[in-house]
């Protein structure tokens, strides 16, 4: 996931020829949103923790309002209290800027602790307790039945590092 201070695919073209160099790329022009603030990176540049990002794609059976209010008013507190989340950033799309892009409605980076990776207790903020584990798991699925269908949703669990490219246009 890289961020450019621009929104216009002719000002990003050199951001994304040179990230073509490591293989295809799709970018978008979004919106965003941090409910909860990413930490500060170390000195290497790497913040803290897991970092998931999911795309997600808005089912046919919500129009675009009703899909956002969903996600961004109800669903986000959700998420936050049932994961161990240390970081949440949500992007709205506004549109494609490449053009073989998927179709995208939302893009969510979440921070979990390291051991979240591994550990299903730690990612649902289990606290040691089944119980709450299972409350968690089944508020987060419920929450998220309610504006993502089967197959909407593709994930990818990596690190977030900040890099800082010096825009030609700042």
């Amino acid at each position: 996931c890289a961020r450019v201070p621009v929104a216009s695919a002719t000002a990003c073209a050199g951001v994304l020829d040179a990230l073509r160099g490591l293989g295809p790329v799709s970018a978008w022009s979004v919106t965003g949103s941090e409910p909860l603030r990413v930490p500060e990176p170390g000195e290497d540049g790497r913040c803290p923790g897991m970092a998931n990002l999911a795309f997600l794609r808005r089912p046919g059976r919500l129009d675009r309002d009703e899909w956002l209010r969903v996600w961004l008013e109800e669903h986000t507190p959700v998420a936050i209290e049932t994961q161990s989340t240390t970081a949440y950033t949500q992007h709205v799309v506004v549109r494609a800027l490449t053009g073989d892009a998927p179709e995208i409605a939302g893009i969510v980076e979440e921070v979990f602790p390291i051991e979240a990776a591994g550990d299903l207790g730690v990612f649902f903020d289990s606290r040691g307790s089944d119980e709450r584990m299972s409350h968690n798991i089944k508020a987060m699925t419920a929450s998220t039945a309610r504006f993502l269908d089967d197959g909407t949703v593709d994930a990818i669990p990596t690190g977030r590092y900040v890099m800082r490219i010096r825009s030609p246009h700042v």
